[in-house]
């Protein structure tokens, strides 16, 4: 069975998350465990747009007075652009959310701003000395993970992982944009496949979300299922015809070192 820790984007929750992918954990089948969780900074209304659907994020909650440790609708994120000391708690919160797992987790899947803490956790674990403090003995205590899907991604910016993201990303990744997305449009998404050189690219042709047609559905479920991911090329692209969608992994690339 294969395991997959799942990152809602900005402005949503693990709850609006696990709707939104439901068409999706039922084409994977039982063969897939999806662990759902919650980013770590509950939002305020300053802190999001005033159109949450343009975030994917029209049922989450922004009221001051919400409670969310009893609110499964409570926006949240995983740091704030102008707030710098965030990037540590979501540093943090990341490291401690795969610390001594029973099993480990085979991989991750996020969605906008939770696809750059999936990234940003796949190179953490790959490069676990890059952040001072991430370990005590210079080794994580869970293995690198085998995949790394991110939709509607972006480069985190923050001084705190610079290094890091110079380092850039080894794991088999696979990056899906929206061509007509205008949160994360062309540009910005360019600067998530340049840390992650070897990346597969695959484009569709709608905008914030996750593509959730037959297709897509499928190709999503043929890749989680694949035994190695360094050659993906073998599931075929969801959207041959798209322009630049199907920049395939090499079948050969660098991997994490085993742990």
């Amino acid at each position: 069975m294969k395991r997959i820790l799942l990152l809602h984007g900005y402005g949503q929750n693990a709850a609006i998350f696990y709707k939104k992918m439901s068409a999706i954990r039922k084409q994977c089948g039982k063969d897939c465990e999806f662990v759902f969780v919650e980013a770590p900074i509950v939002l305020k209304p300053a802190d999001l747009p005033q159109n949450l659907a343009s975030i994917g994020a029209a049922e989450a909650i922004v009221e001051e007075s919400a409670a969310p440790e009893n609110d499964e609708l409570v926006a949240r994120g995983w740091w704030l652009r102008n707030n710098p000391d965030t990037m540590d708690q979501c540093i943090t919160y990341l490291r401690d959310l795969v610390a001594n797992q029973a099993t480990p987790y085979d991989g991750v899947f996020g969605f906008s701003q939770g696809a750059c803490a999936a990234v940003l956790l796949t190179s953490m674990l790959e490069h676990p000395g890059a952040i001072p403090g991430f370990t005590s003995s210079g080794d994580a205590s869970h293995p690198p993970l085998k995949f790394c899907i991110a939709v509607a991604g972006f480069r985190p910016m923050s001084p705190a992982i610079d290094t890091l993201m110079a380092q850039g990303v080894n794991t088999p990744t696979l990056i899906v944009q929206g061509v007509n997305d205008q949160i994360v449009g062309a540009e910005r998404s360019q600067t998530l496949i340049d840390v992650c050189p070897g990346a597969r690219v695959e484009k569709h042709e709608g905008g914030h979300f996750i593509p959730s047609k037959a297709t897509w559905r499928q190709f999503f479920a043929s890749y989680i299922r694949l035994e190695d991911y360094a050659a993906s090329a073998i599931v075929p692209s969801p959207n041959p015809l798209l322009t630049g969608s199907g920049a395939s992994t090499p079948a050969v690339m660098s991997r994490p070192p085993s742990r």
